[in-house]
């Protein structure tokens, strides 16, 4: 049975505060898939928002992390664009501390949630191949 991307939605919403709309979080899943491929053990395929296979909870954790990851990377970005400073009779208004923020929380997600849970499953692929070469 394929894991349906729909049903991390939710997961990736709360993650993210819920300002997205779900085809926006499903195109956001998408992605991450595709970061996941990158970094982890095995690869998915997506056709639609269907994968090839049943990811297990810990990929399904990492597939979410990796699209909030990018989503909090494309927000710092476009806010480091917009980071001003703007004084004027009612005071000043610094706008300079979202994009240091967004990079704060992105970080955050990295080091303490999506990196240690890329190498458990990384040890996890290990241990099955270990597992297949003794049988």
């Amino acid at each position: 049975m394929a894991t349906d991307l729909t049903t991390l939605a939710p997961q990736l919403k709360i993650e993210l505060g819920g300002t997205l709309t779900t085809v926006d979080l499903v195109n956001l899943l998408i992605n991450g898939v595709r970061l996941y491929n990158a970094d982890g053990p095995q690869s998915f395929d997506v056709t639609g928002t269907l994968l090839d296979r049943d990811a297990t909870d810990l990929e399904k954790r990492a597939i979410v992390l990796w699209s909030a990851v990018a989503k909090l990377g494309e927000r710092a970005g476009a806010e480091s664009e917009n980071a001003v400073v703007h004084s004027n009779v009612a005071g000043r208004t610094d706008l300079g501390g979202v994009e240091w923020a967004l990079s704060k929380r992105r970080k955050e997600l990295m080091d303490d949630q999506l990196r240690p849970l890329m190498e458990r499953l990384k040890s996890l692929a290990v241990c099955g191949d270990i597992y297949a070469a003794e049988v």
